[in-house]
């Protein structure tokens, strides 16, 4: 399993912001769901996905699936990170998303509103045109992502074996909204023939508000052994790496309707006392690598743990808990999306504007300690990236 050994030592970059900074000036405008860390994160796999792909016969490839394509950065990304490497790269992507954008982004995010205003739409047949013109721009004469428009849950494991029969050597997972689309996803990563050893999955979404379930699958895959973990700096969301093959039953087993029509996240998807285990065991992870922004979005992420578990006041003792403990180098946006929610549980009218004012958060958001923030995340693009192998099969 050479791709196994190679991964942790060759994933890294001194200075990823070249590369992110060139790939920008082609990207543009142009809507994208991704962060700085994220990008620098793709270019690498990609440049390492194609070093390492070893059948160099006319028309040979290898397979990425990226299941939620927004407007295709993810896609981009990856491929030029391959193109890093070999201006005629053997990467295919298969890009995966129902292409429906909710009406409140489409009429309110300018970049959204400006692409429209240029492709027509946010269709395939429009996003594929922009993914065009990127590709033509770092020297590629053919575009290497196929664009599939479909529901996941309707997708089997032979409908993207008929695309890939050798499986895929990368799976970006940034469609899992519904506990439902988990265990899909779930089913696939440990299908042995779509997900086979030495594959890297990527949950896009690990720390997000609206899609809890994604830590905690992560966290039965990591506890059954099927995957390894790799972490690669406090800004860079951990990875995982497949190891061996293991069956970790069904995901979110215990889904209840949500208390809040059309609001996804307060999903009940598995006892309390799931939810809570994996988030501690993470937390206290990251804690110890002293990863401690991705640590209070999880204490937060707990929090959300309680309001699906029906413990408001428990949620709202931590929320302030949090508050008063909340390290001024970090902006406490996860906290303030916590206590909206809260309150949204609590009334039943949601409204994303509220601020939890008090004289902690006031202190946080003070001018120096904001200048001190943005410091700080500036000098975060001068930081190299170096992947090391956290968790192995046991």
């Amino acid at each position: 399993m050479e791709f196994l050994g190679t991964m942790a030592r060759y994933l890294s970059s001194w200075l990823p912001y070249l590369d992110v900074r060139r790939s920008g000036a082609v990207w543009g405008g142009t809507p994208s769901g991704l962060g700085y860390s994220d990008i620098a994160m793709n270019i690498l796999i990609g440049r390492e996905l194609e070093r390492n792909f070893q059948d160099k016969s006319p028309g040979a490839q290898y397979s990425i699936l990226d299941l939620g394509t927004y407007f295709g950065h993810s896609a981009f990304s990856v491929v030029y990170g391959a193109t890093t490497v070999s201006k005629r790269p053997a990467v295919h992507v298969l890009s995966i998303d129902i292409f429906r954008q909710p009406q409140w982004l489409v009429g309110s995010n300018p970049g959204v509103i400006a692409f429209i205003k240029i492709y027509g739409s946010t269709e395939p047949d429009a996003i594929r045109r922009r993914l065009d013109l990127a590709f033509s721009q770092i020297g590629l004469t053919r575009n290497p992502a196929q664009l599939l428009k479909r529901d996941v849950l309707t997708l089997s494991a032979e409908d993207l074996l008929a695309i890939a029969p050798q499986g895929y050597k990368l799976i970006m997972v940034d469609c899992a909204k519904t506990p439902e689309l988990m265990n899909r996803i779930v089913e696939f990563l440990t299908d042995s023939r779509v997900c086979r050893t030495g594959t890297i999955v990527v949950f896009q979404d690990l720390f997000d508000w609206h899609a809890p379930w994604n830590v905690y699958a992560l966290w039965r895959l990591l506890k059954v052994h099927a995957f390894s973990l790799y972490r690669a700096g406090k800004a860079v969301t951990p990875f995982a790496e497949k190891v061996t093959d293991r069956q970790v039953g069904t995901i979110c087993d215990q889904i209840k309707e949500s208390p809040l029509v059309g609001e996804t996240w307060c999903t009940a998807f598995t006892t309390l006392t799931n939810e809570t285990m994996a988030l501690d065991d993470f937390i206290q992870m990251f804690r110890g690598w002293g990863y401690i922004g991705s640590a209070l979005k999880l204490e937060c992420l707990k929090v959300g743990a309680l309001l699906r578990g029906g413990r408001l006041d428990e949620a709202e003792a931590m929320i302030k808990k949090l508050d008063k403990t909340w390290p001024v180098q970090f902006a406490d946006y996860a906290l303030q999306n916590a206590y909206c929610r809260l309150q949204h549980l609590r009334t039943g009218r949601k409204d994303l504007s509220l601020v939890l004012d008090t004289p902690a958060h006031r202190f946080r958001n003070s001018f120096i300690a904001k200048k001190l923030r943005n410091i700080s995340a500036r000098i975060m693009y001068l930081r190299p990236i170096r992947s090391e192998q956290m968790s192995e099969a046991g």
